[in-house]
């Protein structure tokens, strides 16, 4: 029997609870491989470029702190490559226009952990 494709997940996500709650989620997934997580848009994209932007799917944040938010990682990756994105936020989205961004799926946070699977499953498959 043929092994499923085990995807590599990018998390950029600030608060360090949230992401590794994130990472438990997706690595009970049978199709996630490898989950690694950046806390900064900045390191978030530095890892790409090391990665040769070879990952299957970015869960991120928009309010990552100081420095270079979500939406400015996110357009600047997909400058380069487009990877499917899954936008978790706890923040109001006011003032960011997600149309511009190909995001396959949006949460506010708290995250529905079951909801949160079933988008991922489909992004995924």
């Amino acid at each position: 029997m043929r092994q499923p494709k085990k995807n590599r997940v990018l998390i950029v996500e600030d608060e360090v609870i949230t992401s590794m709650d994130l990472q438990s989620h997706l690595q009970s997934l049978e199709t996630v491989g490898e989950v690694v997580i950046k806390s900064t848009g900045e390191s978030a994209l530095e890892y790409a470029k090391e990665m040769n932007y070879d990952i299957d799917l970015l869960v991120m944040d928009v309010n990552l702190g100081k420095g270079m938010n979500g939406f400015q990682f996110a357009k600047e990756i997909h400058k380069i490559k487009y990877i499917p994105m899954m936008v978790i936020t706890a923040y109001s989205t006011t003032g960011f226009d997600f149309r511009e961004l190909p995001a396959c799926g949006f949460m506010s946070k708290p995250i529905d952990t079951d909801v949160f699977i079933r988008i991922i499953k489909a992004i995924l498959s």
